[in-house]
């Protein structure tokens, strides 16, 4: 178990592979959302900049998107992808935790994208951003929870005795600082405030055999952060059984040809 290496989910490398992954949907989940022509959207915590391509297509010539985060080399990545962009109406900006949240009253949509659970505390994070937005601003969450996560074949007795330990240690012991199981929370971020209305959805994500590169590395990622995650607490058989359906040079899972995977990820919109 220890000669796994901790998986950074926050570096560029592992953004970019997680958004290949589901980059056949993003596009039709982006539609969905409530941006239009001409606003001003804040991407909170872009990282390498993935989703601001799309908001830029959503906002138009007449819009702007700005993107923060307090990650020099994702934000370094992020204007790479973006400097071939046909308008400049973006920009970006290296903040630290203290100023990410100040200087919000200017934006009509606020997003936070598989970010919110590295904070302590979402329902503080919603109230800070909320009190500085105006009326009919709205704030947009999305997240995933490893728990959710269904893939056949498998032996459910396995999964289960992985999921105990790893939720166990989320807040005790977490190896990669980020609450895991927060998805489905967040369709109560809601209460923080007293909002005008919110809605809440889903994005669902279907891999199936054969995986390309991105979606098998995204699959035997985020399995080897729930080993990491449940550490010690993990029977060894347990962790044997994952190592052999998952993990390189030989991953048993993907080659069968009845082979799927499904991620819900969860949406709230919070409407000022």
């Amino acid at each position: 178990m220890r000669s796994f290496h901790k998986l950074d989910m926050a570096s560029t490398k592992w953004l970019t592979t997680h958004f290949l992954a589901k980059s056949a949907n993003r596009i039709r989940d982006l539609a969905s959302l409530p941006i239009a022509p001409g606003s001003k959207v804040l991407d909170l915590c872009c990282g390498p900049g993935l989703f601001i391509p799309h908001l830029l297509d959503l906002v138009g010539p007449s819009g702007h998107v700005t993107g923060l985060d307090q990650d020099p080399i994702s934000l370094d990545a992020a204007h790479q992808r973006l400097k071939a962009q046909p308008h400049e109406n973006w920009d970006l900006r290296h903040v630290s935790l203290e100023e990410e949240f100040t200087g919000m009253d200017k934006y009509d949509v606020v997003l936070l994208f598989n970010s919110i659970g590295y904070f302590p505390d979402p329902f503080d994070v919603i109230r800070l951003i909320a009190k500085q937005l105006r009326s009919g601003s709205v704030i947009i969450i999305k997240d995933f929870d490893l728990e959710s996560f269904f893939f056949q074949p498998r032996d459910a007795s396995m999964w289960a005795k992985l999921i105990v330990p790893a939720k166990g240690n989320n807040d005790r012991d977490n190896p990669v600082s980020f609450d895991n199981f927060l998805g489905r929370k967040i369709h109560t971020l809601h209460s923080a405030y007293q909002f005008r209305e919110h809605t809440n959805d889903t994005w669902t994500q279907l891999m199936t055999f054969p995986f390309n590169q991105y979606e098998q590395e995204y699959l035997w990622r985020n399995v080897e952060c729930l080993l990491n995650q449940a550490g010690r607490d993990c029977p060894s058989d347990v962790v044997e059984y994952f190592k052999r359906f998952f993990f390189p040079p030989k991953p048993e899972f993907f080659s069968y040809t009845d082979a799927m995977f499904v991620e819900v990820e969860y949406v709230t919109s919070l409407r000022l």
